[in-house]
């Protein structure tokens, strides 16, 4: 394969270019939570973290199905936390949840 010959200058903004994004992804992958589990007490459980952002994402998912399980959902309230719900309101489920702050 012919590869275009770089000059040392170009090939020194490719790399700061590289260690940007790296640095971008690095920052992206620290700003996620643990995973923790949460008792759904009719059909609701809050996660106090005063870390969350209004952009912030959660992934839920049901650890341990209990009473009626219902479809999950979440709202988030910046700088207080997460709420997690069904549409159930007899679910009892053990629910882990991701924060991708």
């Amino acid at each position: 394969m012919n590869f275009p010959k770089k000059t040392m200058a170009q090939l020194q903004c490719c790399l700061a270019e590289l260690q940007e994004k790296v640095a971008v992804l690095t920052a992206t992958d620290a700003a996620t939570s643990a995973p923790a589990d949460y008792t759904l007490v009719a059909g609701t459980a809050p996660i106090v973290d005063a870390a969350v952002l209004s952009t912030s994402k959660v992934i839920l998912t049901r650890h341990t199905p209990g009473g009626t399980p219902g479809h999950l959902s979440y709202v988030v309230t910046a700088g207080v936390g997460v709420a997690i719900n069904s549409s159930s309101n007899t679910d009892t489920s053990v629910v882990t949840a991701i924060i991708h702050y």
